[in-house]
C-alpha cells in the first residue's frame, strides 16, 4: 500500500491466504517473522511497536526473527492485526497516514 492507493488487501501485500481453510494451514504451518516485517513496513510502523499491541515483547519478537516460532495464540493475533489493518485500510481507502491517526486516535465513547 503505497501513495498510489492501489487497490490491494494487506492479505495479497503480505502474500497470506484469504481463505479460511488456507488461513488456517498458513496458521498451523507457523506465520513467519517476515510477515510482521512487512506489515510494519507497509503501515510505518516499527514490527516491535506492532509486536507490543499484541503483548509480544522484543525479545519474543527477536527469537522469532532470529528463527523461532509463535505459539498459535500469537500466530492469531498477527492474522488479528492484519484483519485489523486491512479493514482499516480499506476504510480509508488505502491512505496509510489518514488510517494511522484513526488507529491511534482515543476512543472517547469510553470516556465519562
Amino acid at each position: 500500500m503505497n501513495a498510489s492507493k492501489k487497490k490491494t488487501s494487506v492479505w495479497d501485500e503480505l502474500g497470506l491466504p484469504t481463505g479460511s481453510a488456507e488461513l488456517m494451514a498458513q496458521a498451523r504451518s507457523d506465520i513467519s517473522a517476515e510477515h510482521l516485517l512487512r506489515l510494519a513496513s507497509l503501515v510505518n510502523r516499527n514490527p516491535y511497536d506492532l509486536a507490543a499491541a499484541l503483548n509480544l515483547d522484543k525479545p519474543r519478537i527477536q527469537h522469532w526473527i532470529a528463527g523461532g516460532e509463535l505459539d498459535g495464540g500469537e500466530t492469531d493475533g498477527i492474522f488479528r492485526l492484519v484483519r485489523l489493518v486491512d479493514a482499516t485500510l480499506e476504510l480509508f481507502e488505502a491512505d496509510i497516514t489518514v488510517a494511522n491517526l484513526w488507529l491511534e486516535a482515543p476512543c472517547r465513547v469510553f470516556e465519562r
